[in-house]
């Protein structure tokens, strides 16, 4: 009872159902800060106002979420796990929702890595629904639903997720990818012509 949740975006303004923003808690449950932590209390426990209630106290959960046309809320990870690749920002639990909605995918986790010159790439940790994988429908299903810097750089198939003691998954313990090229539908073709095996050196 007395629990109110919101769903605000950065300028902490109400958003309507579908659209994806911060989820944050009013109400009699919120406690009246962190122990010894007034920097931290002050930057999640703060004023809201809302319309034709006034003002109204708020706790930030930093959890990304949004309404659907039932009422119901949609969890979609954390804000802070939102990233920028090659110019565009990219929230790594929106992709990861997109991914856990294709066949042959029972969970997946997706992690932002530095790659080998120091710029980020995704990479995508699956758990399938059996153990035949086939990886090629699966990243033609993606191309069909992602644009293209969304495109996970690497897939990497597991039993089961590492998980920490309290359950979560833990991210920390996701092996790396191979280097290797990864299953694509177009076929490959070695480089013929003297610019093809330039390029192809140089690459």
């Amino acid at each position: 009872d007395n629990v109110e949740l919101y769903i605000v975006n950065e300028s902490l303004q109400l958003l309507p159902d579908g659209d994806v923003g911060e989820l944050v808690i009013a109400g009699a449950c919120l406690a009246e800060g962190y122990l010894n932590q007034s920097a931290l209390t002050s930057e999640k426990f703060i004023d809201l106002t809302i319309p034709e209630k006034g003002t109204v106290r708020i706790y930030r959960t930093g959890d990304l979420a949004r309404y659907q046309t039932d009422r119901t809320i949609e969890f979609l990870g954390r804000r802070d796990d939102q990233v920028k690749i090659r110019g565009h920002r990219v929230e790594l639990g929106e992709l990861e929702v997109i991914i856990n909605q294709i066949d042959g995918v029972k969970q997946a986790v997706v992690v932002a890595r530095e790659g080998l010159v120091g710029q980020k790439r995704l990479i995508a940790y699956l758990v399938g629904t059996t153990d035949q994988v086939n990886q090629a429908g699966i990243r033609k299903q993606l191309e069909q639903r992602l644009p293209e810097y969304m495109m996970p750089s690497a897939f990497v198939w597991l039993a089961d997720f590492p998980k920490t003691s309290s359950g979560k998954v833990d991210k920390k313990q996701l092996p790396d990818p191979e280097l290797k090229r990864p299953d694509l539908t177009t076929a490959y073709r070695k480089p013929k012509t003297t610019d093809e095996q330039a390029i192809a050196r140089v690459w």
